[in-house]
């Protein structure tokens, strides 16, 4: 999805958004509307979308579903005790 970094211009507030202030939102037809009456202008263009190797899990994780199978919770992990008797 892309997204725009805009930044008000002009005396108006736009959307909310005081004269000078900067923000990113995504594409929409009032947005178009507000960049054309020179309300907005764009900053740059945001992908937000995930690059490939950009990411992972943290490293206290399981690396597998296997891994993650074979683990237990640390003793004092959970609230419920003796199988949720009392």
């Amino acid at each position: 999805m892309k997204y725009l970094y805009l930044e008000v211009i002009g005396r108006r507030e736009y959307r909310g958004h005081r004269p000078g202030t900067r923000f990113v939102t995504n594409v929409d037809p009032a947005l178009e509307r507000g960049i054309a009456r020179g309300n907005v202008r764009v900053i740059a263009e945001v992908d937000a979308g995930v690059k490939a190797g950009t990411y992972g899990l943290p490293p206290d994780w399981p690396r597998s579903a296997a891994d993650a199978a074979n683990t237990e919770a640390p003793k004092g992990a959970s609230f419920v005790s003796e199988g949720g008797k009392k």
